[in-house]
């Protein structure tokens, strides 16, 4: 393994203020490539990528998220108080101005698809990092697709059938260079030899 590729891991950081700029067709299709070639449970590849850069489309996602998140009683109590007041904030953007939105959907009935889809959005982010662009993952989104709108955006999104979305990751270009790595826990790695 390379310093160059652990460097990397370990200086990609989540990106929240995004670029206006339209993320490049080479480098976004690198990116989905990276997704595609991810490990999955048994080759299985039980996922669904959905890139949208429609601007009026993410807009609508952006006020209907805002609106199934303010309606919902069911948050973690860890993120209820924050996310509830960006979802109440009219001039909030749950999706920080990104030009480019992956949903990453799953097979419904893949036995390892939760992981298969983890696994592809962490090659996306690092493919995305390796490109100097910016990303981030917005699991929020599944509050979204559990609300009374699910099936007209499965519809609008062309999500194919048997398929459920997961999360979203954000790409785009960052408008300022990523954060410090913040300490990482102790005591998280023991050894059985």
């Amino acid at each position: 393994m390379t310093d160059e590729f652990l460097a990397l891991i370990k200086s990609r950081r989540s990106t929240r203020k995004f670029k206006p700029e339209q993320v490049d067709q080479d480098k976004l299709n690198a990116i989905i490539e990276a997704g595609l070639y991810a490990p999955s449970g048994a080759n299985a590849q039980s996922w669904h990528f959905t890139v949208i850069q429609n601007q009026e489309i993410i807009g609508k996602m952006n006020e209907d998220l805002k609106e199934a998140i303010a309606s919902s009683d069911n948050l973690p109590e860890f993120m209820a108080s924050k996310v509830k007041a960006a979802a109440s904030n009219a001039a909030s953007n749950l999706f920080y101005g990104a030009p480019t939105l992956i949903l990453v959907s799953r097979q419904e009935d893949g036995f390892f698809s939760m992981s298969d889809v983890a696994l592809a959005s962490e090659n996306i982010m690092l493919a995305a990092h390796a490109l100097e662009l910016g990303s981030c993952w917005i699991g929020s989104t599944g509050w979204l697709f559990n609300s009374a709108k699910r099936n007209e955006y499965l519809e609008l999104l062309q999500i194919p059938q048997g398929y459920s979305p997961s999360h979203i990751i954000l790409i785009g270009e960052r408008t300022d260079s990523p954060a410090q790595a913040t300490a990482r826990k102790e005591n998280a790695v023991n050894y059985v030899k």
